[in-house]
């Protein structure tokens, strides 16, 4: 599962300021771990709107895609 891949690379990086790496190298790290995120949200979004689209209930999808907009739109993504 990517989050718990995710949970390493934060791991990692935390290992990283112990050791007192070099910055820009922890850096590139956390940039690794923000795309990871990032792609699991859209990974999770994705499959919450197939989700939705297959509900038999037409206002239950619709509610809840509008939540999930709202979501996007709140964090830009």
């Amino acid at each position: 599962m990517r989050l718990r891949r995710i949970e390493g690379q934060v791991r990692g990086v935390f290992g990283m300021v112990e050791q007192r790496r070099d910055p820009a190298e922890i850096t590139r790290q956390l940039q690794s771990v923000n795309e990871a995120v990032r792609a699991t949200t859209r990974e999770l979004f994705h499959a919450c709107a197939e989700a939705c689209a297959a509900m038999p209930e037409r206002r239950s999808a619709e509610r809840l895609l509008h939540n999930l907009i709202g979501v996007i739109r709140q964090f830009d993504l």
